[in-house]
């Protein structure tokens, strides 16, 4: 529903009486019989008549205004949020592009240092040895007229027979690496490692919308990321304004991070006839003084469709008609009810007859 101050065109410390008169004023305006070749004089007419519902009713009219306030309190939240948001999005590129940078980096001081691509500091010592004792043993075999030693001990290969890790060789005899092998694959992968990573990214937040039409037929609601890209999270019955829905892994992603999820809240579309009263949908009909006295069926329009109700004898505007089954979807899989909330209006113009007869009850005169 729009600002009813502004639907009325009137200040926001208005009072009752100007409340009043401005309604009637409008009401006489748009009323759907003075403009009958205007398709949306009934839309009018009705938001007038809802409009004039909400102000004219202190304790209404307080809640609105709370609510109103705290709507402009979100935006300005939201704003930052949007604002953070983006900044915290420029402070992870910059991160990711820095960690490129590092990585980078590097790579480079790995193929210094010797590294082949994909290779561990143990498998480039393993290399190194490997090699050396390659050499050394074909140096023995040439000594002893090509026949192999085993290694262990101190031997031609030149290893030490200190302290040291064993492990076994290709061909079954046992190895045992030097203490200055250890001190290098040590200082290998102290030169090489790296910082860990954060195990997540951060989440994203960002609204998703939808309407009372898009609720009612399940459909999902729409979200909009920081890159422009949308996002439809499928309608959950029960879901109202303002809930939240997280998608897992749907969030910000970083290189060597876990993508983070989103987080979106539901946004339910302003609509110029219907609002929402937990699962019940609240809407209001004009009713002529006539029809309100002598009581009448009346149609009423629903989000299903047009729907004919019976408006007791003698309602006045604080009555309601309910409508079972008409309202938003529950978590149960039922439905919720549409509340008509009835407006009695005058004639368009003064009727004499009615005009003496509420003369003769308020001031006791008998024609």
């Amino acid at each position: 529903m729009r600002d009813p101050y502004i639907i009325l065109g009137i200040r926001k410390d208005a009072s009752p009486d100007e409340i009043k008169a401005a309604w009637r004023a409008q009401a006489k305006k748009v009323h759907p019989d003075r403009n009958q070749d205007d398709p949306l004089a009934v839309m009018r007419f009705t938001e007038i008549g809802r409009a004039y519902d909400v102000l004219k009713d202190a304790e209404r009219r307080r809640r609105y205004d709370q609510a109103r306030e705290a709507a402009i309190a979100r935006r300005k939240d939201q704003t930052f949020m949007e604002q953070r948001e983006q900044s915290r999005a420029e402070e992870l590129r910059a991160k990711e592009k820095a960690r490129a940078e590092a990585k980078l980096s590097e790579d480079e001081a790995r193929a210094k240092a010797g590294f082949q691509v994909g290779e561990s500091t143990e498998d480039l010592v393993s290399r190194i040895f490997g090699a050396e004792r390659a050499s050394a043993r074909g140096g023995q075999r040439a000594q002893s007229g090509g026949f192999g030693y085993g290694y262990g001990g101190d031997d031609a290969s030149g290893f030490s027979s200190g302290p040291g890790q064993s492990y076994g060789n290709d061909d079954g005899s046992t190895i045992r690496t030097s203490p200055a092998r250890e001190l290098l694959s040590y200082l290998m992968r102290r030169l090489t490692r790296q910082t860990q990573q954060p195990e997540k990214a951060p989440d994203l937040a960002v609204d998703a919308e939808t309407c009372l039409e898009d609720m009612l037929a399940g459909k999902p609601a729409i979200a909009t990321l920081p890159d422009g890209k949308t996002l439809t999270l499928p309608y959950a019955a029960g879901a109202r304004d303002g809930d939240r829905i997280r998608l897992d892994g749907q969030g910000h992603k970083i290189a060597g991070m876990k993508r983070g999820d989103v987080v979106a809240r539901i946004r339910v579309q302003s609509h110029p006839w219907y609002h929402v009263e937990g699962d019940d949908i609240v809407t209001n009909h004009p009713v002529d003084i006539e029809n309100a006295v002598l009581g009448c069926e009346t149609t009423v329009e629903t989000l299903d469709g047009p729907v004919t109700i019976t408006v007791p004898e003698w309602t006045g505007s604080d009555g309601v008609v309910i409508i079972e089954g008409h309202g938003l979807p529950k978590e149960d899989g039922g439905r919720g009810n549409m509340i008509v909330e009835i407006r009695v209006m005058l004639w368009d113009f003064p009727d004499q007859k009615v005009i003496d007869l509420m003369r003769s009850l308020r001031e006791g005169l008998f024609l």
